[in-house]
């Protein structure tokens, strides 16, 4: 359980410096309207994650009818967390750049390779150890 929340603040973390590097990145360029897009989509690539944990959470150690629906359920309120950024972008085009918001919106995706690639890798979060307990 120690690993699971160890992982759930490295993501979170990691969602959030990917989004304000990108957005410095974007704002020393000039491309104001991508800096918005971006932070726009992480914003709801974050809010993803956690409805993701907690609809996860709440499915476990019940019957598989009623998993089904809260998975139906999950699905369903996730697929509109993440089209409301693309609404957003798409009715604001003038301040939200579509692509970027894209890209955004998979910077959890991104957040876990990272955390695949690199952070487990070289050892860059501490690791929980069982058989010291």
């Amino acid at each position: 359980m120690e690993s699971l929340i160890q992982f759930k603040k490295t993501i979170s973390v990691q969602i959030v410096v990917i989004a304000a590097v990108v957005a410095v990145i974007a704002l020393g360029l000039g491309y104001v309207n991508v800096a918005r897009g971006f932070v726009l989509g992480s914003i709801f690539s974050w809010g993803n994650f956690f409805v993701m944990n907690f609809f996860l959470a709440s499915r476990l150690g019940k019957r598989p009818r009623r998993a089904g629906v809260e998975s139906t359920l999950s699905l369903l309120v996730r697929l509109s967390l993440l089209g409301l950024p693309i609404f957003l972008a798409v009715r604001y085009s003038t301040r939200f750049n579509l692509v970027w918001t894209i890209i955004g919106i998979l910077n959890l995706q991104i957040s876990v390779l990272f955390y695949q690639l690199v952070v487990e890798r070289y050892g860059l979060v501490r690791s929980t150890d069982l058989k010291r307990r």
